[in-house]
């Protein structure tokens, strides 16, 4: 019997980016317990806590913020200067993904790569996402792999920096 490939070759890391990538969304819905061990999986060193956070935003030698989460929670609110992972182009087609009018979902791994060349990859990094979720973990690892040496992921996520009442950009009405 001859098997036909069905997925082109190479393609397989992309599928498992995305699988990780759906894992870690799916992490932030209520209910997915089974995927909350991520964070604490990280090396020490690799995570920090809010209070933390906003001391090394109060210094001289600022980190990139990152935020992980969608760009619908971002634009609604997001932790002061942070950033998106993703360029404008991406989000616009997810969101042509998301829907109907495409059936084709944009690929989040070449975007990143081309988001993230503008920053110093000696520069630390911060990523953060809701508490209670995992992306902010998954975005750590993807940047490591990309070279970028010091890279933490917020302890929590976004709703406990806002709760302790640190400085926030909110959406204008």
């Amino acid at each position: 019997m001859i098997r036909k490939r069905l997925v082109p070759k190479g393609a397989g890391r992309f599928f498992l980016s995305v699988c990780a990538l759906a894992a870690a969304h799916a992490a932030c819905l209520p209910g997915a317990a089974a995927y909350r061990s991520v964070k604490e999986s990280l090396l020490p060193g690799e995570t920090i806590a809010v209070p933390a956070l906003a001391e090394l935003l109060e210094g001289k030698a600022k980190p990139l913020v990152i935020d992980a989460r969608s760009k619908r929670s971002y634009d609604k609110a997001h932790i002061r200067g942070a950033v998106l992972p993703h360029t404008e182009e991406y989000f616009r087609r997810q969101e042509l993904f998301r829907t109907g009018a495409s059936e084709t979902h944009p690929e989040e791994g070449p975007d990143l790569a081309r988001a993230m060349k503008r920053y110093d990859k000696t520069r630390p990094v911060v990523t953060y996402c809701g508490d209670g979720c995992q992306a902010s973990a998954y975005l750590l690892v993807r940047l490591k792999q990309m070279g970028f040496k010091d890279v933490q992921a917020l302890e929590t996520g976004f709703e406990s920096w806002d709760a302790a009442g640190y400085p926030v950009d909110r959406e204008k009405r």
